[in-house]
């Protein structure tokens, strides 16, 4: 049974997306995708965010390939995102 307090919370989330759309935040299918993808937005421009997702996942095939690189190399791989060497230390 849906509780009173879900239930409001659909309907309200149904008035806002009909009065004010749904924004389009370059959000990702996959919930790895979306963790990583989030964690490259911090303290960066929506911009920068997108140029470093991409040099990441061009030269990165997949989350292993990610976790087995050195962290330096990481680091360069998306330093055009700014806090390069803290964002690579959390990968």
């Amino acid at each position: 049974m849906v509780g009173e307090s879900e239930h409001t919370a659909v309907q309200i989330t149904r008035i806002l997306t009909q009065e004010y759309g749904s924004p389009h935040l370059n959000n990702k299918s996959d919930p790895l995708d979306e963790l990583v993808y989030i964690a490259l937005t911090r303290q960066t421009h929506a911009k920068n965010a997108d140029r470093t997702w991409n040099a990441l996942t061009i030269k990165y095939r997949s989350w292993e390939d990610l976790l087995e690189a050195p962290e330096t190399e990481v680091a360069s791989t998306i330093a055009g995102g700014g806090f390069s060497r803290q964002k690579a230390a959390q990968a």
